[in-house]
């Protein structure tokens, strides 16, 4: 019934394991291989427990991971500020109801990418490339912008975490533009589109839907080859998705 219904229309893989119990597969993987997914428990008439079943924890300590008690809290204050909650048995897990159930669905897949994003932050990353390559482009092109362009502005996110925001166009009476960039292999390692979609987030106030800020993350489409529907589908609900190869048309529009 819960496949059928309530989450017909997401596009995720929906498979009944019991009368109660049914398993959400999500198009994004994590290092092992294994796809992220999600369980929901009917635990009454109108109540539904959603859990990841403290897996993407399990998942980030098989990466290496040490989980102090620090990190663990880290985790867990990220995850209450999207309403999500982390137990002490390392569920990432929401209650809802049916009018809700889809929503909260995407919260908890959301925060268990975000929360296997943010292992990027205990790890010392290589230097990002295409990055480097976008803020070349958008220098080259700097007189096409109203906006004073700037490049890695950090800003205290909502989890009081600094976050690097790699371009930035700002004022001119017109929203401010956050610009990320996403470089990752279509059977590749996605962490570090992971880790872009958690500092969004961050910087996403939920209780101000006005705010006057806009986000755009700009993806190497050559790079990730046919699964680039589904980085754009991690991307939909937070940030426009610009394909690089596309830049002549988007840049344009940028600077509008």
């Amino acid at each position: 019934m819960i496949c059928n219904t309530v989450l017909s229309h997401l596009g995720y893989d929906c498979q009944p394991l019991s009368s109660g119990l049914v398993r959400i597969n999500t198009p994004f993987f994590q290092d092992d291989g294994d796809v992220i997914g999600v369980y929901i428990e009917q635990l009454g008439d109108d109540k539904f427990l959603i859990t990841d079943d403290a897996k993407t924890l399990m998942n980030l300590e098989s990466r290496g991971v040490s989980l102090s008690q620090k990190r663990f809290n880290h985790i867990k204050q990220n995850l209450s500020y999207r309403g999500i909650e982390l137990n002490q048995r390392a569920e990432i897990n929401s209650i809802s109801n049916s009018a809700t159930l889809a929503q909260q669905l995407q919260k908890v897949i959301q925060s268990s990418i975000i929360t296997g994003g943010m292992a990027s932050d205990w790890f010392s990353l290589p230097e990002d490339k295409f990055e480097k390559e976008v803020k070349g482009l958008f220098r080259q092109n700097k007189g096409k912008f109203s906006q004073q362009l700037t490049f890695d502005n950090k800003f205290t996110g909502l989890s009081g975490h600094l976050v690097n925001i790699p371009i930035l166009l700002q004022g001119a009476n017109k929203p401010n533009k956050q610009i990320f960039t996403v470089s990752v292999k279509a059977q590749g390692n996605w962490n570090s589109a992971y880790s872009v979609l958690g500092k969004m987030t961050d910087l996403t106030d939920p209780t101000n839907n006005a705010q006057n800020t806009q986000q755009f993350v700009i993806i190497d489409d050559h790079n990730v080859g046919d699964q680039f529907n589904n980085l754009v589908l991690l991307f939909n609900a937070q940030a426009q998705v610009l394909p690089y190869q596309k830049q002549n048309i988007w840049l344009n529009k940028l600077a509008a």
